[in-house]
């Protein structure tokens, strides 16, 4: 019997600690909190040009499904000081990825870090590199192995419309 009563008092108190560190998160904390160890940068770059910073976005519109159906995916690149995602949404598509940036001359290359929403069909853990801005004659480029052009062609350079 006294084995018993010390048995249910040490499941109650493992119980207790297991509350203790449990943590809910809500999906906005997880987007604005900064982790340990968490960087825009990675660790070959230093700081990128203030050029690059603020909102982008890219509509692809693929045409109709059927006769009720529209096929568009929209796609935005955030990037401020403290963060950076790339996230998309629309036929297929439910994404948001945290990414690291590294400049390389005319060209920012968005790393994938983790995804932070998302329907679990849009997995990018297997990527390296989500994709690649480029800055030609004043207009800002995606270039990326999970956006697909009009035609379904990936990789292509696509216009983006950048908003400060």
């Amino acid at each position: 019997m006294k084995s018993l009563i010390i048995i249910c008092i040490l499941s109650l108190f493992s119980c207790e600690k297991a509350k203790e560190n449990t943590v809910t998160i809500s999906k906005e904390t997880v987007r604005n909190k900064k982790y340990p160890g968490d960087s825009l940068l990675s660790e070959s770059a230093k700081a990128i040009d203030n050029h690059w910073l603020g909102n982008y976005n890219l509509n692809i519109d693929y045409g109709k499904l059927d006769n009720v159906s529209e096929m568009s995916i929209d796609y935005d690149i955030e990037i401020s000081s403290d963060k950076c995602t790339f996230s998309g949404m629309g036929y297929k598509t439910y994404f948001t990825d945290l990414c690291k940036i590294e400049e390389n001359g005319k060209q920012l290359i968005l790393k994938y870090e983790k995804a932070i929403d998302g329907d679990g069909f849009s997995d990018h853990s297997n990527l390296t590199t989500l994709g690649t801005i480029l800055y030609k004659e004043g207009k800002y480029y995606l270039k990326s192995p999970i956006v697909a052009d009009k035609k379904w062609n990936y990789n292509s350079e696509l216009v983006l419309t950048k908003k400060d």
